[in-house]
């Protein structure tokens, strides 16, 4: 299985088990906005929650979600 693969596994499960949650009242896979596109993105009644997934646990992937949290804040 590619990363890819995995990665879209992750987040099409993510998706799924926010999606039964009581509290969350919507949830979209892959959206796109200007600057990027963030992994999941849930509402939560007024607020929204950001979910950058990553397949691997090493400092070089922790650092690109950072950024990338970092730019999806920053609008």
């Amino acid at each position: 299985m590619t990363k890819r693969n995995i990665h879209n596994k992750i987040v099409n499960d993510l998706e799924r088990r926010l999606g039964d949650k009581s509290y969350v009242d919507s949830v979209i896979a892959n959206y796109g906005y200007p600057k990027g596109e963030c992994d999941v993105l849930a509402q939560q009644g007024n607020r929204l929650i950001y979910y950058e997934v990553k397949c691997n646990h090493t400092e070089y992937s922790i650092k690109k979600a950072k950024v990338q949290l970092l730019r999806w804040s920053k609008g």
